[in-house]
């Protein structure tokens, strides 16, 4: 079994790299270039992809951790490579060390500018290659390395503590350069829980889940720090893999929190454990105000927190105050101003301030729908319907514009206020003043109460014609009231003619045979006689549609 230190390895690594060719590999490493390894004992292999454009296939790498002169790979260089170098980051990442420690910015390896052996040197039958000999020979590289205080490091958590111990704790144990491959990425979230949730095991059950609540806080921290590293942003084929795993973790991370945020007793926590909650809403106004473009859902989490768990007059009081300290501050980034809207927002909203919630959301002027109707449909599950009649009005000139799903979400808060208060009359304004967006809302009441004369009003005036409907949609008003379409047909067959081209004739024929079919179901057959001699006559010169319409008179089909 291999036992390797890190000031070992570090020592062994500065004689042979050169500190930009190790610069060159934490890059091809951050990038997550290496797309596979294996390692037995002190022997690694990887394929380590190459940026060049002549780049074919990737380079087999093979290090020999007990003596670096022995390891080889396929690019061109002849001496100690990038895709080596990266390679070494690896193994530290895979062995838990921090690989990030391996690159000191700055340092020359061993007082020459800049260390390292020009070539891959061959081994010699008189030359001692152990690890023994190569420590002996650089222990200055030693002084690379922060030596480890045991007594410095900061204690685990216990019962009782607090979430400032926590996190100091938590940095001691986890740095971000540990997860900066792709493949160590992907495990950060079972990696990271793994270590720090046992911790609690034997504490007591509300104080263990806020400990995990917090854990899973900093994880949801490290995986925004990941991503808005510098070496992150590669715009080229593993940048969309990159942004993947970053957003299915923080996907994992907030499924377990709404999950956690369900099982903590709010009353129990707040009579006990109070201190601690005060902590965690200062972790959680410094870890919430998002950096750009993240993929961590801060404002959600954020919400969530303070709607139930954390939710207090007084601690309201003391993150509004903290919110307009944020306020005041000079050049606020456009992330962190819309931030702080929302976050006010969701404050007047929770403490009832309808008014200030108004103008807040009026200030986000076509956002508004997407970020008030959550509010609203918590208004509705608590049955507060005068608050949420007056919002729904309030919302109307913004709902012009919305996606469709969320124009079906302001509708059915409509008919659960309106069936809760029988508000038919300010239903119906806000429908007529929506259309024709809230025209299949309002169509389908109108069908739904046999109101069959506006439905078919409503269709005739904004140009629809019967061809736009399924049979079995037109089919209640045919067996109750048959008559009421025979205006709606006779208005689209002169659309369908106005437009003075064969298919147009052709729609206008399908129609006359189903008109044809309405009056002698109606035992009518005299009007619809004098009407086709009317087309006949008044159309005589339109030789298509008569062509056309010879087909209905001989009874054939008009398609």
């Amino acid at each position: 079994m291999l036992h390797l230190t890190l000031n070992g390895l570090a020592a062994a690594v500065y004689r042979y790299f050169s500190y930009p060719v190790l610069e060159q590999g934490w890059q091809v490493y951050s990038e997550g270039r290496i797309i596979e390894y294996t390692a037995e004992g002190a022997l690694v292999q990887a394929y380590v992809e190459d940026d060049s454009p002549d780049w074919e296939h990737p380079n087999r790498v093979e290090l020999n951790l007990e003596d670096l002169r022995y390891s080889t790979c396929d690019c061109h260089s002849d001496g100690y490579c990038e895709h080596m170098a990266a390679v070494v980051f690896e193994w530290c990442d895979r062995a838990d060390y921090d690989p990030s420690k391996l690159l000191k910015s700055g340092t020359s390896a061993l007082g020459g500018a800049g260390g390292g052996t020009p070539v891959r040197e061959s081994s010699s039958g008189g030359e001692d290659s152990s690890w023994a000999s190569i420590l002996d020979s650089l222990t200055t590289a030693r002084s690379l390395l922060p030596r480890e205080e045991p007594s410095t490091d900061p204690e685990a958590p216990v019962q009782g503590s607090g979430p400032a111990s926590w996190y100091k704790y938590f940095r001691s144990r986890v740095h971000p350069n540990r997860f900066s491959s792709l493949a160590s990425a992907s495990a950060l979230y079972d990696k990271v829980l793994g270590e720090l949730l046992p911790i609690a095991a034997g504490w007591e059950k509300t104080a263990a889940q806020l400990y995990e609540l917090h854990v899973i806080l900093f994880v949801m921290k490290l995986t925004e720090e990941i991503q808005g590293s510098h070496f992150r942003q590669q715009y080229d084929f593993s940048y969309y893999q990159r942004m993947e795993v970053y957003r299915d973790l923080a996907s994992r991370c907030w499924d377990h929190l709404t999950g956690l945020l369900k099982e903590i007793h709010r009353t129990e926590a707040r009579e006990r454990y109070d201190s601690l909650l005060q902590e965690t809403e200062e972790v959680l106004h410094s870890h919430a105000q998002p950096a750009s473009g993240t993929v961590v859902p801060w404002m959600q989490t954020y919400t969530a927190l303070w709607w139930d768990l954390l939710w207090s007059e007084a601690g309201a009081a003391r993150e509004k105050a903290r919110l307009q300290k944020v306020s005041e501050e000079e050049e606020l980034p456009a992330s962190r101003a819309e931030w702080l809207m929302h976050a006010q927002l969701l404050f007047a909203m929770r403490g009832g301030t309808d008014e200030e919630a108004m103008e807040l959301a009026g200030r986000m002027g076509h956002a508004a729908p997407a970020k008030v109707l959550p509010y609203l449909e918590v208004m509705a599950r608590t049955r507060a319907w005068e608050r949420l009649r007056a919002w729904l009005q309030w919302l109307v000139p913004w709902m012009t514009r919305v996606p469709g799903g969320q124009l079906g979400s302001y509708f059915d808060l409509w008919e659960q206020v309106r069936g809760a208060r029988g508000l038919d009359q300010e239903w119906r304004d806000a429908v007529f003043a929506l259309l024709p967006r809230s025209l299949d809302y309002y169509t389908e009441e109108l069908m739904s109460t046999g109101r069959y004369r506006e439905w078919v009003d409503i269709h005739l005036v904004l140009g629809y014609t019967p061809m736009d409907f399924r049979a079995s949609e037109l089919k209640p008003i045919e067996s109750e009231h048959r008559e009421l379409l025979l205006p709606w047909y006779h208005h689209s067959v002169e659309l369908f003619i106005a437009e003075k081209n064969r298919d147009a004739y052709k729609r206008a024929v399908r129609l006359l045979k189903k008109l044809q079919s309405h009056y002698k179901k109606l035992k009518r057959t005299e009007v619809w006689d004098r009407y086709l001699a009317y087309l006949t006559t008044r159309y005589s010169r339109l030789r298509a549609l008569q062509q056309e319409m010879e087909k209905l008179r001989k009874g054939g089909d008009a398609s």
